[in-house]
């Protein structure tokens, strides 16, 4: 218990819901509570530097992203025709569920339902790991990357999507084809 005052005052996080924190103010929150080493350990996790993380909730979570990343792959290659054993060396499997819920997301045609399903595994996933050190590092390392699922989800709408798609628009359509469009 190194962080209670800390992690009780964290919001609940939702991927359907936007976050009531920003990065800016959870960071200012840590640095006022977490030592250095912990503080260092957040933001190597935040930049997704596995190599300089050095807790066994950071090695849990990026062997987890490792494999459920590797698996994505394997189903993408088999979707373009590849052999997978072939484009995609082996890998250490991981949890079962990883497996699963790959073959979940691709059985979804939307993407963003696809997505939404991935992001979802790796939020259980987060739940699972942050019970492994109550009110500790774990708790506050899961929450920040349940933070930046949730501010990822919360950018998603139709509009904004629409507004992508038109800033974008000339680079999918060539420009002698535009005109005729």
């Amino acid at each position: 218990m190194k962080y209670p005052y800390l992690v009780a005052s964290l919001p609940t996080l939702s991927l359907d819901t936007m976050p009531t924190i920003q990065y800016e103010t959870f960071l200012r929150w840590c640095d006022g509570v977490l030592d250095e080493p912990d503080r260092r350990e957040l933001q190597h996790l935040l930049d997704g530097d596995a190599a300089a993380c050095v807790s066994p909730f950071a090695a849990s979570w990026f062997g987890f992203e490792t494999s459920f990343r590797h698996n994505i792959a394997r189903v993408r290659a088999g979707r373009l025709g590849l052999n997978p054993k072939v484009a995609v060396p082996e890998a250490d499997e991981g949890n079962p569920r990883i497996r699963q819920g790959v073959l979940d997301a691709f059985a979804k045609s939307n993407p963003r339902e696809r997505e939404w399903i991935i992001d979802n595994v790796r939020w259980t996933v987060l739940e699972e790991l942050r019970r492994t050190e109550p009110f500790g590092l774990s708790e506050v390392l899961a929450f920040a990357v349940q933070l930046q699922l949730a501010h990822r989800w919360s950018r998603f709408s139709a509009q904004k999507g629409s507004e992508a798609l038109a800033t974008h628009e000339a680079d999918l359509v060539p420009a002698e084809y535009a005109e005729a469009i």
